[in-house]
């Protein structure tokens, strides 16, 4: 069994986005936004859940738990920001078998897993969790920026392997 250390999943991440960019940039901005955000794909692809709160700061009213999350605009990426200043969508016409097939096609790092399961776009969840813990944040206040209601949940994202079968 490989681990992999959180610098090599952020590497392959930016392999991912580097490959992706160039076949399908809107796929990339919803794949940039959830490792930026740490968001789950159904939440960045939902606009209508996003509400711009003032000139810096946006509000997502995730699908899952309903606990309001508040970001800085500036992390949202460029196209993120422009549809929801512009109220339009151009995230619509992917589906997430589509965005899957794209992540299983050109992720670097191939058959990872967690607890024993393929991992999917959720991977960067889990890198997001990981960053913020290695930031020096708090596992509360990590619970709290992932909008999970139990740190059980939330620790399964700090503290999760991520590995391959070699």
């Amino acid at each position: 069994m490989r681990i992999y250390t959180l610098e090599e999943l952020e590497l392959a991440s930016e392999v991912f986005l580097e490959r992706v960019q160039i076949y399908n940039p809107i796929q990339a901005s919803i794949y940039q936004n959830q490792i930026n955000l740490g968001c789950r794909f159904n939440d960045v692809m939902k606009l209508e859940k996003w509400t711009i709160v003032n000139e810096l700061t946006v509000s997502l009213l995730p699908q899952k738990n309903n606990s309001l999350r508040v970001f800085n605009k500036s992390d949202l990426d460029v196209m993120l920001r422009h549809q929801l200043e512009n109220n339009y969508n151009l995230y619509s016409k992917t589906s997430y078998s589509d965005a899957i097939s794209v992540f299983y096609r050109m992720f670097p790092l191939p058959n990872i897993r967690v607890k024993n399961k393929p991992i999917k776009t959720h991977i960067f969840r889990h890198i997001k969790a990981k960053r913020l813990k290695a930031n020096g944040m708090s596992d509360n206040d990590i619970r709290l920026y992932l909008g999970e209601n139990m740190q059980r949940s939330a620790n399964d994202y700090i503290y999760s392997q991520v590995y391959t079968f070699e």
